[in-house]
């Protein structure tokens, strides 16, 4: 049993109500890469236990270069049982035994949710603000993140169609945050107009036949060799003119946080410099962004 002053009855365990805390939590650790970042966004450094190690992997988080100040754990339960939280933050795919045998030993757990859409990230970092004690901090990263995708871009005509495309040839349509990205950058998901919800699969022939101006894919996919990659390097599609490819960081979409704006922002750039200009004629066919 864990050595805290607290009988089990006093125990929370919190789902997505609101608790007001006497004292901020100070031994906080997260147990999933996205409230990883919210955590250090949010907290003072001290107060944070341990975060997960995949939060120091440059190439999937967004926080590589804070992480390596704090405790990296690999979110087993012996683990967090040892650095004796009193806040732990998991994700929707923690594991739910991991769950189940925390919340029986009475330690206060908050589970976060993947938003599908940037009102979604503004409701998770409300939450978990509100769970360290932080609500102004979450409103001033809250209001960061308005300023970034209020900022005024140029008027589209017409409105550029635009297909994110994964590994098997995965590709995702309505109510999903890719979907919620690309409308806020103010173009159309292909996806969801040929009528996928979720995610679907889109053969090669029928991505070509749907003609979309662009075809984003993750750095991540594009640089790991696997069989589902066979697609992402077919000839038919890295030599369709019409098509221009687009490189992203999968980092930016991994969980969508406050960083996704740096999606949004890239495509928008994107799409102004080729508003109205030929395609088919353009010899170099492939815009690749990265993060500086």
């Amino acid at each position: 049993m864990k050595a805290v002053g607290l009988s089990l009855g006093c125990l929370i365990f919190l789902t997505g109500a609101s608790l007001s805390y006497a004292d901020k939590p100070s031994r906080i650790v997260s147990m999933n890469l996205c409230t990883d970042e919210l955590v250090v966004r949010l907290a003072e450094p001290e107060r944070i236990a341990a975060i997960t190690y995949f939060s120091a992997d440059s190439s999937i988080s967004n926080i590589s270069e804070e992480a390596k100040r704090f405790h990296l754990i690999r979110s087993q339960v012996e683990e967090v049982m040892s650095l004796n939280p009193d806040l732990v933050f998991m994700g929707k795919f923690t594991d739910r035994a991991s769950i189940a045998l925390l919340k029986r030993m009475g330690y206060p757990l908050k589970l976060v949710d993947l938003p599908q859409d940037f009102r979604g990230i503004r409701e998770n970092i409300r939450d978990v603000a509100l769970a360290l004690g932080e609500t102004e901090k979450g409103e001033r990263l809250i209001e960061q993140l308005n300023r970034a995708l209020e900022e005024p871009s140029e008027p589209l005509s017409p409105e550029p169609r635009v297909l994110f495309y994964q590994r098997g040839g995965f590709t995702p349509g309505a109510d999903t945050f890719e979907d919620a990205i690309i409308g806020t950058a103010g173009a159309v998901n292909v996806s969801r107009e040929r009528g996928i919800r979720h995610y679907g699969v889109l053969p090669l022939e029928m991505l070509i036949s749907a003609k979309p101006d662009y075809v984003i894919v993750s750095d991540f996919d594009q640089t790991r060799r696997a069989v589902g990659n066979i697609l992402l390097e077919h000839p038919a599609l890295s030599k369709t003119k019409q098509i221009q490819m687009i490189t992203i960081p999968d980092k930016w979409l991994n969980c969508g946080g406050p960083l996704s704006q740096e999606a949004v922002q890239k495509l928008r750039r994107v799409f102004s410099e080729n508003n109205g200009f030929d395609k088919s004629m353009s010899k170099n066919k492939v815009s690749v962004y990265k993060p500086a």
